[in-house]
């Protein structure tokens, strides 16, 4: 697990750090050690200092997500 997910104090991130929306319906810690986040706006991968958004725009199937999973080989 990276150090910067258990070794920093809890925060709050809303869509003002870079989340499409400030409701997040699903969370994964993938094998890379991003954090994904699943919101009704889209997914973001965040590396502990920025959030890459996600949404149909970008081939999701939807923009409201509600699971994520990561296949066997890694692919999310």
């Amino acid at each position: 697990m990276n150090e910067w997910l258990i070794k920093r104090p809890w925060k709050s991130y809303t869509v003002h750090e870079g989340l499409p929306h400030n409701w997040v319906q699903t969370l994964h810690h993938g094998p890379d050690g991003m954090v994904w986040l699943g919101t009704d706006d889209g997914i973001s991968r965040y590396d502990g200092q920025t959030f890459v958004n996600f949404t149909t725009n970008d081939g999701l199937a939807n923009d409201r997500v509600r699971a994520i999973y990561c296949a066997p080989d890694d692919v999310m």
